[in-house]
């Protein structure tokens, strides 16, 4: 009797996939050890939707270390005695402290600083009003509708590259969840007890680049180098357009480009209808603070990746922005040079996020021109030194 080849051919299929389980092990420990990749992956019950549309979603407060008012920081009153200069800064995760203790927070480490033996006179409160994922348009308008209630003498934005990319009508990043509105913007979403897939799915080292290369690409498909220079640089003010007309030919011979398997910075300037979103929402920025009487700042961080001495490859983009804010006169801080030189793995949860020791060394380089310059901001640190030596 002939025997049967169907052991034989399940013998070699439970091979072939026990060897493939085993590779993609492999890989993922590897990715995990070498190379791993950090996302944002917060769950519903982080976050609630917001009455406001331009808004679109907003911290759930009373979860884990958000306040009631929803943020995520102590509970300050709206209302502040004269005695005390108040700071609010603003921005996304990387304000937040995406993965990083409330405590060690650049926003928490920076009051401590400028509130040790009283060095600056009076105290001195940073409120943190980071949330995770938001672009410039939903940065701005949840500082103008909200923030702006607990009067702040300073306001500094903790800008990054990509936060044009949400300017204007709210684009899908990575993926949207929830019919009745969804969270947006480059964060991972997940109701609780559904959709196991895909939390396993981001679990993994392996599905995350998955997820970001998907991202990468959907952004390079957006980009648009076809559409006329004149039309690109329609209805801006002569100094942005001559700034950004140079920008847009640098960017179209070549000379400014991206790294082939990071996300698109250069490019999503590109699109001026994100652009003009961007300069619209600035302008928003720097007028609420004027009517506030508050001063504005813009604190620059850098792309935290592997790169040679002195080779960060969007140190042209920086000084894009930077230029920029001359135009509103608004004073720029750039701390890349305090970061680029030292290894990721020491100061950064990922590319964009710092960790703790990341987040020390932005706040000593806040806390520098605060203490020296402190009077063009209002904060007369240098005086109040001074009496206190006597």
């Amino acid at each position: 009797m002939t025997p049967s080849p169907r052991p034989k051919l399940v013998a070699r299929l439970v091979l072939m996939f026990a060897s493939l389980l085993l590779c993609v092990v492999i890989v993922e420990v590897a990715l995990r050890l070498f190379m791993p990749v950090s996302m944002l992956h917060v769950s519903y019950e982080q976050f609630r939707m917001s009455p406001n549309a331009r808004i679109g979603y907003e911290l759930r407060p009373l979860v884990e270390d958000h306040n009631r008012d929803g943020w995520r920081d102590q509970l300050y009153p709206r209302e502040k005695d004269d005695a005390i200069y108040r700071i609010a800064i603003i921005g996304d995760s990387l304000v937040y402290g995406h993965a990083t203790p409330l405590g060690q927070t650049y926003p928490k480490q920076l009051e401590r600083l400028l509130n040790e033996e009283g060095s600056c006179g009076s105290r001195v409160e940073v409120l943190n009003f980071g949330v995770p994922g938001y672009g410039i348009t939903q940065i701005v308008e949840s500082f103008r509708a909200k923030g702006a209630d607990w009067h702040p003498d300073l306001v500094i934005y903790g800008y990054w590259l990509d936060d044009v990319t949400s300017s204007g009508e709210h684009r899908e990043s990575i993926e949207r969840r929830r019919a009745d509105g969804e969270a947006r913007e480059a964060i991972q979403v997940t109701d609780s007890g559904r959709n196991r897939l895909k939390e396993l799915v981001l679990a993994t080292q392996i599905g995350r680049r998955a997820i970001v290369l998907g991202s990468i690409l959907s952004a390079r498909s957006e980009v648009d180098l076809t559409t006329s220079l004149d039309e690109q640089l329609a209805g801006l003010d002569p100094p942005v357009r001559d700034l950004y007309a140079r920008y847009l030919q640098r960017v179209r011979d070549g000379e400014l480009r991206d790294l082939p398997t990071g996300e698109p910075y250069f490019a999503t300037y590109v699109d001026h209808r994100r652009f003009a979103a961007w300069i619209d929402a600035m302008q928003q920025w720097v007028a609420t603070c004027e009517s506030l009487g508050a001063k504005p700042l813009l604190l620059m961080t850098p792309v935290l990746y592997e790169h040679d001495t002195g080779d960060y490859r969007w140190t042209e983009l920086h000084g894009f922005v930077a230029d920029l804010m001359e135009h509103f006169d608004v004073p720029v801080l750039d701390v890349s040079d305090r970061l680029t030189p030292l290894s990721p793995s020491l100061i950064a949860h990922d590319s964009e996020h710092p960790n703790a020791r990341g987040c020390t060394i932005i706040a000593a380089a806040l806390h520098e021109p605060l203490v020296t310059d402190g009077a063009g901001y209002g904060l007369n640190c240098a005086a109040a030194r001074n009496v206190n030596a006597r």
